[in-house]
């Protein structure tokens, strides 16, 4: 299985980089040069290949390398990635049931990652932002979405102090719940329009980018909608990961 899935990369590799010989070159350099260091640190498993771990770290290597340029790069990172988990199972409590769903891999070019449930959302990349809306929408209804922006420059207690400026007095209830852990490390400041069932519930989760900036993801859904779209984007959260991608481009 080792064997077929690092043969599996290096086809992927050559098809991304067969027009562009110089690059290919280097790639595969690198690909002996990881192998032959594994073999002289004696890492190796009892039937002689590179261990798995081995082959996530040419991987990684050839991701470093393959992504400095624009256009050879990000179509290879693309099908590299699906030979790395594109789909997870994710168990959903949704109106007081439970049921098993694959959610599938996105990526933004803001640096973060999420897993959605395709069957039900998808996600429309905007100027400046990044969206998750149904699939199947009420007209009368207010909008229902996650939004994803990226505040570079400003803190997440800097976002919440200007978020609670503009928003207060738009909303019946509207308050800062600080820190959070759950579903993700963020400040949360959450506010609702009233308690009808077509009224508005807004939440805020301020997560720290890493880099002096911070990410602002915001869900919006209906009071009905609370154990529906409101569970289902909690369980689409707990999936968010920040992606450092100056790292990934060496």
């Amino acid at each position: 299985m080792v064997r077929s899935l690092d043969d599996k990369i290096k086809e992927t590799l050559l098809e991304a980089t067969k027009e562009a010989p110089e690059l290919k070159d280097k790639v595969f350099e690198n690909i002996q040069a990881s192998i032959q260091e594994e073999r002289g640190e004696d890492r190796m498993t009892r039937n002689g290949r590179p261990s798995i771990l081995k082959l996530v770290a040419v991987a990684s290597i050839f991701i470093i390398i393959l992504f400095t340029t624009t256009e050879y790069g990000q179509a290879t990172i693309d099908k590299i990635r699906t030979f790395f988990q594109p789909e997870k199972p994710i168990t959903e409590h949704i109106e007081g049931t439970e049921e098993e769903k694959e959610y599938t891999l996105e990526d933004s070019k803001m640096g973060y990652i999420i897993y959605i449930d395709r069957s039900m959302y998808e996600k429309v990349a905007e100027e400046g932002r990044d969206r998750i809306v149904p699939l199947y929408k009420a007209d009368y209804l207010p909008e229902m979405y996650m939004e994803i922006t990226q505040e570079e420059d400003l803190s997440p207690e800097e976002v919440a102090a200007k978020i609670e400026g503009e928003q207060k007095g738009e909303f019946a209830e509207f308050e800062n719940q600080g820190l959070v852990d759950d579903p993700i490390k963020a400040i949360l400041l959450k506010g609702k329009t009233g308690i009808q069932y077509d009224d508005i519930i807004v939440k805020y989760y301020l997560v720290d980018n890493t880099k002096g900036g911070t990410f602002v993801i915001k869900t919006q859904y209906t009071l009905e909608a609370a154990e529906g779209h409101g569970a289902r984007f909690y369980h689409m959260l707990k999936e968010f990961k920040v992606v450092d991608l100056e790292e990934l481009e060496g």
